[in-house]
């Protein structure tokens, strides 16, 4: 059985060790008349056990620094008593060998010396490991040792990872209870394991760790865990930046396929939009406004128009359309807007309409099209019930440009989308116009919307502001600048007159689609051009040497089957070199050009198109080709 010496003081440990043998001094690291390690020199093969009270152990370091000695910290609730003797058994032990070693010779001093050695590497080691180093019970998972790096990591001194729960208590609460679940299940069953998980840095940071555990087994059962926590934060985020990233791609991939869905739908909705209103302008020539039918043909014409603008944005969402801007007044705009709205946000919202602009902007209709979808759209999906959105109208003019951010001053057109709906908070608002950025569940939103509206609005030389409170609805204000000249006269609805007699040629025109093929030979017919007509490229080469006189004008689509719209323009020009070329199609110009088939000074029409545009685009052809 050891002797075990304690003592309050130098002195009175002094005068035991001279008076009996002694195997083991537990000593308070401050005693009343100094250090313990001021006994060094008396306790030549005694085992020294030190008690440290928390805070102290930098002091306690520096006095032992060259000594073998084993420490203990005195946590507050004396938890550390429980450990004393696993401390004086390994005190002892150390002890044993030094003096066995002096006992044995030179060899045995040796190795003693070479285990020493050893020893200080070890605690080297796991001074410089980025990584915090440890030991806990396998009952009580109360930690026994810890590294230094726990302070530098995380910002808590050593001492506190002694207290009672520490560990935790300071585990991420989203993380806590899986985590603690976890290491207890796996520590009951004898295996090691590792796993990852948030901890609460002092100051208010969150670390992510990997704790990577060995369960050391004693008598059968588990007893120590002996473990390295490695921080994997930057890993993490990184991690993190990567799955975003990909889920961007991912949605970016989406999006392009259901591109070119939109732009292959809208080529095909074209061609029978171009038979709607091709067919309506030419029954409005025959109906003055005093016919029966003249109405009818009105509300379809105008009905026509309004969806080839919308083929218009389903073509700009999928190939990037250029704009072509013109005067307009926002309050018409607006107005002739409001039945799709109301039908776009359901029964349940109302619309309430409050029109006030007098001023005029200088954009694309159909760009204000898709600016007031979106963002009603979007106020309905805050709504998410019975609710009110409240389109406001009104002249404005911004004299500072720190009021509202980067804004210019001078004069604006404002349009407002308010809403009844849950509202955002500040969080929220600083991400809205961020592509891909949404609050709406997986699956229910692109998060382009607001994104979209903020582009054009931009690119009319405008800007968006938004106000918002939790629970309060929110604001949408676009703010557009005024344009200063002429309103533009544009008279769809009416017929424009008799037909004016066309320039004298002859037109070969060329289209696979029945129903355009007829309406447009009765369009050209109709302004007095002499037209034949072709299915197909093939058919259209066969016609072409039956012509014993020259063909003015090719009008022809440019995909077709068996040979494009380009190429049958070169095998033609090998016949006729001055004929000149009208291409059209449902497809954009830009869409086009992507494909090589078209250059950007190309003749080009786009469909659906009047009688007037198309008599316009084929008169300076024919002119020119006849001044040549």
């Amino acid at each position: 059985m050891p002797v075990l010496l304690s003592a309050s003081s130098i002195a009175e440990a002094l005068a035991q060790l001279a008076t009996q043998p002694v195997d083991v001094v537990v000593a308070s690291h401050r005693l009343s008349d100094g250090l313990a390690s001021d006994l060094l020199d008396a306790l030549a093969g005694v085992a020294l056990v030190v008690l440290i009270a928390p805070g102290d152990e930098a002091s306690a370091a520096l006095a032992f620094r060259e000594a073998e000695v084993d420490v203990l910290v005195q946590d507050a609730d004396g938890r550390y008593l429980a450990l004393l003797p696993w401390r004086i058994a390994v005190a002892l032990r150390r002890a044993g060998d030094r003096s066995g070693a002096a006992a044995a010779g030179p060899e045995r001093k040796v190795a003693a010396d070479a285990l020493r050695a050893s020893d200080q590497r070890l605690r080297d080691l796991v001074a410089s490991t980025d990584g915090i180093v440890w030991e806990a019970d396998a009952d009580t998972f109360e930690f026994t040792s810890v590294s230094e790096y726990a302070e530098r990591l995380l910002g808590y001194p050593v001492s506190d990872w002694y207290q009672s729960g520490f560990w935790a208590s300071h585990i991420h609460p989203d993380d806590r209870e899986s985590t603690v679940q976890y290491c207890v299940a796996c520590t009951r069953r004898g295996e090691s394991h590792e796993f990852e998980y948030r901890f609460l840095a002092k100051g208010g940071g969150v670390r992510w760790l990997r704790d990577i555990v060995r369960v050391v087994e004693e008598g059968g059962r588990p007893r120590w865990l002996r473990g390295l926590m490695v921080d994997i934060t930057v890993h993490k985020e990184a991690e993190q930046e990567r799955a975003v990233l990909e889920a961007r791609l991912t949605q970016a991939q989406k999006l392009e396929s259901i591109g070119r869905l939109a732009g292959g739908v809208a080529h095909d909705f074209n061609n029978m939009l171009s038979v709607i209103l091709g067919h309506a302008d030419l029954a409005l020539r025959q109906a003055p406004p005093s016919h029966p039918l003249h109405q009818d043909l009105v509300e379809i014409q105008a009905a026509a128009q309004r969806s080839a603008a919308l083929t218009r944005q389903m073509l700009a969402f999928a190939r990037k359309q250029a704009v072509t801007p013109r005067v307009l007044a926002i309050d018409e705009a607006v107005a002739g807007m409001l039945s799709l709205l109301r039908r776009l946000v359901g029964e349940e919202i109302a619309v309430d309409w409050r029109p006030g602009a007098s001023w005029l902007v200088w954009m694309d209709p159909s760009q204000l099209d898709q600016i007031l979808t979106n963002l009603c759209v979007n106020a309905r999906d805050a709504i998410g019930g019975v609710g009110t959105i409240t389109v406001t109208t009104g002249d404005r003019t911004v004299r500072e440009p720190t009021v509202l951010g980067t804004a210019l001053p001078g004069d604006y057109v404002v349009v407002s989308v308010s809403d009844s709906g849950q509202g955002m908070d500040e969080a929220t608002m600083a991400h809205i116009f961020e592509p891909f950025f949404t609050t709406k569940p997986v699956g229910a939103g692109t998060g382009l919307g607001l994104a979209m509206v903020d582009g054009a609005v931009r690119q009319n030389g405008g800007f968006v502001t938004v106000a918002s409170r939790r629970g309060h609805g929110s604001t949408f204000e676009v703010f557009l600048p005024r344009h200063v000249g002429a309103r533009e006269s544009v008279a769809v609805a009416e017929p424009p007159g008799e037909p004016r007699p066309g320039t004298p040629g002859r037109i070969l025109l060329v289209e696979d689609e029945p129903g355009i093929l007829r309406l447009a030979a009765q369009m050209l017919e109709g302004l007095g051009y002499v037209v034949l007509q072709a299915a197909g490229p093939v058919e259209a080469m066969a016609v072409a040497r039956a012509q014993a006189e020259p063909v003015d004008l090719l009008l022809t689509d440019v995909i077709m089957p068996a040979m494009n719209g380009q190429e049958l323009a070169h095998a033609l020009r090998g016949r006729w070199p001055h004929l000149e070329v009208l291409f059209m199609s449902g497809y954009t110009a830009d869409v086009i050009s992507q494909r090589g088939l078209l250059t950007a000074d190309t003749n080009f029409l786009q469909k659906p198109f009047l009688v007037e545009e198309l008599g316009r685009a084929v008169d300076a052809l024919i002119a020119r080709d006849t001044a040549v």
